[in-house]
């Protein structure tokens, strides 16, 4: 997966949104110029982003890119789904699997949590959650988050006031278009 992948024609070039003035092709070629910029000027202290939209509409795949650019250019990325990992976090807390996923989380130089909001939310999922992205964010480390979430209240209303307002610090991006899978 790498940027040279992508193909705009995926993306209609109507409506217009009367807001930006942009269809969603010219909305999602900007989207793709940041993310190869981000890329290619990846480093400590490079910017949280919260990739939001409907499913299939490249969000994964541009973090998947961003991601692929960070290892060649030598940075520890861990990417996964966010309910994998943090039910692996819990499974390590409470003995049912061996490992130390939290320090490889807090440390590595960009992480990529896919997915949210496709989790069972709980008491623990929240309090992990949470820790996660304090310590990432006090630490200045890098993080991008995928959601089919684009409603900032619901957000809020799933995962508490602590975390919005932890996300308020991302970058967001909506993506625009309808589910490519069937496209292709």
């Amino acid at each position: 997966t790498s940027f040279d992948d992508i193909q705009l024609s995926y993306y209609p070039e109507t409506p217009v949104d009367p807001r930006s003035g942009l269809s969603p092709r010219q909305w999602m070629g900007d989207v793709l110029a940041f993310c190869r910029d981000y890329a290619e000027n990846f480093g400590p202290g490079a910017e949280n982003l919260l990739f939001s939209g409907p499913t299939g509409t490249g969000k994964t795949h541009l973090s998947l890119s961003i991601a692929r650019a960070a290892t060649e250019r030598g940075y520890g990325v861990v990417y996964g789904p966010a309910q994998v990992l943090l039910r692996r976090l819990e499974k390590e807390r409470f003995g049912r699997q061996t490992g130390d996923s939290e320090e490889m989380l807090l440390e590595c130089d960009l992480l990529i949590l896919d997915d949210l909001g496709t989790e069972f939310v709980t008491p623990y999922f929240i309090t992990v959650f949470y820790s996660l992205l304090n310590n990432r964010l006090g630490a200045g480390l890098p993080t991008i988050i995928t959601t089919n979430i684009t409603d900032g209240a619901l957000l809020e209303k799933r995962y508490t006031e602590k975390i919005s307002s932890r996300l308020s610090a991302f970058i967001p991006f909506r993506f625009l278009g309808e589910d490519i899978r069937p496209q292709k």
